[in-house]
């Protein structure tokens, strides 16, 4: 309605907070680009005023008719149906009924938990109608929970729909840790468990390396393995009312923990008074459970990695390779959290070139197949 402004500002209120100005727009413009950052369930109101500048300064004209608006809440999916895909798996499907969310969530707990975990979840994208829970134990019953949920431009969740519950239980199959430790030259023994005995019509176990033997009666893998290395050995069971499953247990055969040794004398060396003589001590110690090492070297004092060349030889290749290329060298640790975790070898500083992100190598295997534990060093 006017001829003579410079531009319009627009204003929004969000539930009982203040106006606060959202931006401007040039002059003969009636529109605005989408305002973005809605919470859900909350009201908005919005007001213009147009504005131009006279002696330096920008003067308004009186604010426009308020307009009050109400984002609705996401609308929960519905039709969820769980199907157990295997022994360790549930495929999750679903309607999607809601027209702006950002992705869906699929929280998951063990029947009678008493609650979720923050980390027990699988997300999606928007628009996607399925997902699949993964890594689950097998023959067990779990609690589902799908709901959807809204980010704003940062990516923090701003709206979480209403979810709904559904069961299902994976389908028999062999349980328990398939990466036990083992020890070289040590007494091992692993019993195969089913999820479920009752259901167990047949185990088979074979692959066995040399000094393993297996007892059909007790399901019992044991003896003594006296060659380092990956040794793979492969079960499989068939149920009454579940589909046959082949699984493998992974021996990752490291020698057991032990002091250095000394395996040579040292020869008498006569030392004059005030003098000083050095002594070698190559080929004096040798140090069992330690094929090879690294010293890392920081500003804090030094530690040692000890590399299981033979147990893990993807890892041990790509670390070495970070190290050849000189990638760690003035790197820094770039996050600490106490009792948990320091992690570095991300990035470096340079006068020159100040801040940058080292170059990654293309990502291995977990060739333990373990989450991070104390002690141990995650690529």
């Amino acid at each position: 309605n006017s001829s003579i402004e410079e531009g319009y500002e627009l204003q929004r209120k969000i539930g009982t907070g203040a106006f606060t100005v959202q931006g401007t727009v040039p002059a003969n413009i009636d529109s605005t680009t989408p305002v973005t950052g809605f919470s859900l369930d909350t009201s908005h109101q919005f007001k213009l005023r147009g504005f131009r500048t006279v002696d330096s300064k920008r003067v308004y004209t009186s604010f426009s008719n308020t307009v009050t608006i109400k984002s609705t809440n996401l609308v929960k999916p519905s039709a969820v149906v769980a199907t157990a895909v295997d022994d360790y798996s549930v495929k999750l499907d679903w309607e999607d009924n809601s027209a702006r969310e950002s992705g869906y969530m699929v929280k998951f707990r063990k029947k009678g938990a008493a609650k979720f975990a923050d980390a027990d979840f699988v997300k999606t994208a928007a628009n996607i109608k399925t997902a699949t829970v993964p890594n689950l134990v097998p023959g067990t019953s779990y609690e589902f929970l799908v709901s959807n949920f809204q980010n704003d431009f940062f990516g923090t969740t701003t709206g979480v729909s209403a979810a709904v519950s559904i069961f299902s239980r994976t389908k028999d199959g062999i349980a328990g840790d398939l990466t036990p430790p083992i020890f070289y030259g040590t007494s091992f023994s692993y019993t195969v468990n089913a999820s479920r005995l009752s259901e167990l019509s047949s185990l088979n176990v074979t692959n066995l390396p040399t000094g393993l033997t297996y007892n059909p009666t007790t399901r019992t893998i044991s003896g003594t393995v006296s060659e380092d290395g990956v040794k793979t050995i492969t079960m499989a069971a068939t149920f009454k009312s579940s589909p046959a499953v082949t699984r493998s247990l992974v021996l990752r055969v490291v020698r057991p923990p032990a002091s250095p040794v000394i395996v040579a004398p040292f020869t008498a060396v006569s030392v004059a008074p005030a003098g000083t003589q050095v002594v070698s001590v190559n080929s004096k110690f040798a140090d069992p459970d330690t094929p090879s090492a690294a010293r890392v070297a920081t500003t804090k004092g030094n530690f040692d990695i000890i590399l299981f060349s033979q147990a893990t030889p993807a890892t041990v290749t790509n670390f070495l390779n970070y190290v050849d290329a000189g990638r760690y060298t003035d790197s820094f640790f770039h996050r600490s959290v106490k009792d948990f975790v320091v992690q570095g070898g991300g990035f470096k500083y340079t006068s020159a070139a100040g801040f940058a992100a080292i170059t990654k190598n293309a990502a291995v295997a977990n060739e333990p197949g373990v989450s991070n534990v104390e002690g141990t060093v995650a690529m």
